[in-house]
């Protein structure tokens, strides 16, 4: 049963940890928060990376760590996406002022 599970589980993984690697490649030549926010998807391949090498030499205390730096590094990820995007829609919504009334036509006079 453990090789049918890990069989089935471990692509969906590794497909998890490649997507995070290549989205912070990806951010790393961004600005800003958006460079912090890659170092974090980096930071949860290295978390993946600890775990499986600690769970495959048979260190349960080393992969546990992994995990938890994975979880923590993905926690930070949706706290800085989510911070992000909120000063990002903060900042449309204060350059879109709407006007007050009816707008006038061209050539109306007042």
């Amino acid at each position: 049963m453990n090789i049918i599970s890990f069989s089935c589980m471990m692509p969906g993984l590794w497909a998890g940890a490649v997507a995070n690697l290549l989205f912070g490649i990806a951010l790393q030549s961004q600005a800003g928060a958006a460079r912090n926010i890659g170092r974090l998807f980096l930071a949860q391949v290295a978390g993946f990376l600890v775990a499986f090498g600690g769970f495959g030499a048979k260190q349960d205390l080393v992969g546990n760590v992994g995990i938890l730096v994975q979880v923590l590094a993905a926690t930070a990820t949706f706290v800085a996406l989510g911070m992000m995007l909120r000063r990002t829609e903060n900042e449309e919504t204060s350059q879109e002022k709407p006007q007050a009334g009816r707008p006038r036509a061209a050539g109306a006079s007042a």
